[in-house]
C-alpha cells in the first residue's frame, strides 16, 4: 500500500527523498488506513513506523498492535541480502556486509526497543514458521 502511495519502491523513495520524507508519507498512509472502516483487517508494517511520533496512537485507533520480535542473530539470518530495507543497505564486500548488517541491526534494535515495548502483544518469532506465528497471534488476540 505504501509503495502505491509513493509510486515506487520504499528503497527507491529513500534514495530519492530520504528517510524523513518517507516517514511523513508512511504516516499519511497509516492515517488513511485509520479513516477506513475496520473489519478484521491485518496491517503489516515495518519496524520503523512506530518511531514516528503519533503513529503508535493511530495504530491503536485502528485496532490491536502486535509486535513480532526476533533475536539479533535471527534478524541477521533473515535479512542478509535483503535489498528492500534501505536502513540496512550496505555496499561492502560479503564479509564486511555481514559485519555492517550486524551493527546496523544492533543499532536499530537499541534505538527502537522502548517504542516496541509499548505494544501489549509481543510474540517471539525465533524458530517459528509464519503459520506458527499466525496461530500465536490468533491465540493472543483470542480470534
Amino acid at each position: 500500500m505504501i509503495e502505491k502511495l509513493l509510486g515506487c519502491s520504499v528503497a527507491e523513495y529513500f534514495v530519492r527523498e530520504g528517510e524523513p520524507a518517507f516517514r511523513e508519507k508512511e504516516k499519511e498512509c497509516l492515517q488513511g488506513l485509520a479513516d477506513l472502516p475496520q473489519e478484521r483487517t491485518i496491517i503489516a508494517t515495518g519496524g520503523g513506523i512506530m518511531t514516528t511520533k503519533g503513529n503508535f496512537e493511530i495504530m491503536l485507533e485502528i485496532g490491536e498492535v502486535v509486535c513480532l520480535q526476533a533475536s539479533h542473530d535471527t534478524l541477521v539470518d533473515r535479512l542478509r541480502g535483503d535489498s528492500t530495507r534501505p536502513l540496512l543497505a550496505t555496499n561492502d564486500d560479503a564479509v564486511d556486509a555481514t559485519a555492517a548488517l550486524h551493527e546496523k541491526i544492533a543499532r536499530l534494535l537499541s534505538t527502537r526497543k522502548n517504542v516496541y515495548a509499548l505494544s501489549k502483544h509481543q510474540i517471539a518469532t525465533d524458530g517459528l514458521t509464519p503459520r506458527q506465528v499466525a496461530d500465536l497471534i490468533r491465540e493472543g488476540l483470542q480470534i
